[in-house]
């Protein structure tokens, strides 16, 4: 799958022009790195566990600046999530204002994983991009 298709499948918000970045992707997971007028958002697909985390890991390192003032992670396609994930996460909060979006539900494993753990309630979390914006 391109990354210019798969990049057409993100719902954008209105009157935000969006900028790839970066993106990756392998058979375990896909990114990509989108900066719009109000922040970065960081669109991730497939698993992000211990083999797939230092990727997703450096090209933020890469690409983050320790000023940046907000990043949103989209976890609408992700599958899985494990603690090296969970760090990912932890990590861009402390440089930024992190915003996770994901479906707020008991039935998301995603979410029950930031509930269960209880970062859910130190990390913003939405369930579309407008009101992560």
């Amino acid at each position: 799958m391109s990354v210019f298709r798969r990049l057409s499948e993100i719902k954008q918000p209105k009157l935000i022009k969006p900028e790839l970045i970066d993106s990756s992707e392998d058979d375990e997971m896909g990114f990509f790195l989108i900066q719009t007028s109000k922040g970065k958002v960081i669109k991730v697909t497939g698993r992000l566990d211990a083999h797939t985390a230092p990727t997703l890991e450096e090209h933020l390192n890469r690409h983050l600046i320790e000023n940046e003032k907000k990043i949103i992670f989209d976890f609408r396609g992700l599958d899985f999530i494990s603690s090296a994930g969970l760090r990912v996460c932890v990590k861009a909060h402390q440089k930024s204002d992190l915003t996770l979006i994901m479906p707020k539900t008991t039935d998301n494993p995603i979410y029950k994983v930031f509930d269960m753990s209880g970062i859910s309630l130190t990390l913003k979390i939405e369930e579309s991009i407008d009101s992560a914006l």
